[in-house]
């Protein structure tokens, strides 16, 4: 049988947020692929939805950066998660720039990238870095309308696409299994 196509997932951190419960949500379908292989990789601590993730049969691994900070050895652990994969997919700013930076330009990796907020929600810094990041990726995901309506105007994102958030679907017209219940705490 051949390999599946492996895609990488990032995200910066595991905690408890929207993106990080969509991605929690998702692990289940991910694990049941026949597909694609799927792998998640958060940037840093906290680490809250990983075991959920993990015991939906989806590998987790930890970059190790510090907090928002990008470290040497952090880096060395990105790639290394990036060089077995086919196609990653970032969540969120810090994410999407940190792949860009840990890929080598001769590397042909693709990047997809999701947008989960308004840009213009962001630190000045943020979105500065996260602007300059945007043409590189191969797509770019918004999730609902007046995303995608901004990152239209600002015109940089190379193929622009929108896919509905699917936070409160009715599970009878298959949408992915509720949330998992936040950890105690």
């Amino acid at each position: 049988m051949k390999d599946l196509p492996r895609i990488l997932v990032v995200i910066k951190t595991l905690g408890v947020g929207g993106a990080e419960r969509i991605l929690a949500q998702a692990a289940p379908l991910w694990a049941a692929s026949r597909n694609f292989s799927y792998r998640v990789c958060h940037l840093s601590a906290p680490s809250d939805l990983a075991a959920t993730i993990e015991a939906a049969g989806v590998r987790v691994t930890c970059a190790g950066f510090s907090g928002s900070w990008p470290s040497p050895g952090g880096f060395q652990r990105l790639r290394e998660e990036m060089d077995q994969a086919d196609l990653v997919h970032a969540h969120l700013p810090l994410a999407g720039v940190f792949v860009r930076w840990a890929r080598p330009h001769s590397v042909k990796i693709p990047v997809v990238y999701t947008e989960h907020t308004l840009r213009r929600c962001y630190h000045p810094v943020t979105r500065f870095f996260h602007g300059r990041a945007l043409p590189g990726y191969a797509a770019t995901i918004a999730v609902g309308r007046a995303v995608e309506d901004e990152l239209s105007r600002e015109g940089r994102c190379r193929h622009l696409v929108r896919i509905e958030n699917a936070a409160g679907i009715s599970p009878a017209r298959g949408a992915p299994p509720a949330a998992p219940p936040l950890p105690p705490g």
